[in-house]
């Protein structure tokens, strides 16, 4: 959080750089409900009787954002990276004690380009085209290092309606209640594989999510 806010005390020291190019930073939640994922996860709970808690199903993401955006007159362009992420965990011991625990460390990364329109001062609407990038690590207990299971690069686009709050010509604030839909799956064969559970006959995944960015900006909006 500290850096955080440094970020935003940084934005307003540099406002004065240009009128209508402006940096953004800003934080994203949201939901998902990927439903092969989470049979994965429920499948390793079930062949794993011995874990006292088992991994919880994959919902929530949140994570930073940062990029630039170019206005001009009712049209602004953007591009921006995402960062949002979940950590699932279990534990527990085996019938010989032997420590079983588990993190699953979960990425959904984008690189976006996007246009939007500004329907009136304090309204706009927008669109994205995105760069998308899935990936699993894990931190296994008795391995010294966290490894990654699967990165796996796809396309999708973000969808949404920017709330806009001009403070002052140093600082913006925007609410974005937005969705983001996947135009390519996921294979999560390494999932499964790495968590040994039973093969699906299609273990794709498209991860819809949708949720909330809450962004500033610097400079005149």
């Amino acid at each position: 959080m500290r850096i955080y806010f440094f970020t935003i005390l940084v934005l307003i020291g540099i406002n004065t750089l240009q009128a209508q190019l402006n940096i953004k930073v800003g934080y994203t939640v949201t939901y998902t409900n990927p439903s092969v994922t989470n049979a994965i996860l429920n499948d390793y709970n079930s062949a794993n009787e011995f874990l006292t808690d088992g991994f919880n199903e994959l919902h929530y993401l949140h994570g930073m954002q940062g990029g630039l955006r170019y206005r001009i007159d009712d049209v602004a362009f953007e591009a921006t990276w995402h960062n949002k992420y979940n950590t699932l965990r279990s534990s527990g011991l085996d019938i010989n004690d032997n420590d079983i625990s588990r993190d699953l460390r979960f990425r959904y990364g984008s690189y976006s380009l996007g246009m939007e329109a500004y329907l009136t001062r304090n309204v706009g609407l927008g669109g994205t085209f995105d760069l998308t990038n899935v990936r699993f690590r894990t931190d296994v207990a008795g391995v010294d290092n966290v490894y990654t299971i699967s990165s796996e690069w796809g396309s999708s686009s973000h969808f949404y309606l920017s709330i806009n709050m001009p403070g002052n010509d140093i600082l913006t604030f925007s609410l974005k209640p937005y969705v983001q839909i996947s135009w390519s799956s996921v294979s999560l064969s390494p999932l499964q594989t790495e968590l040994g559970t039973p093969s699906l006959a299609e273990p794709n995944e498209k991860y819809l999510n949708f949720g909330l960015q809450l962004v500033f900006y610097n400079g005149i909006w």
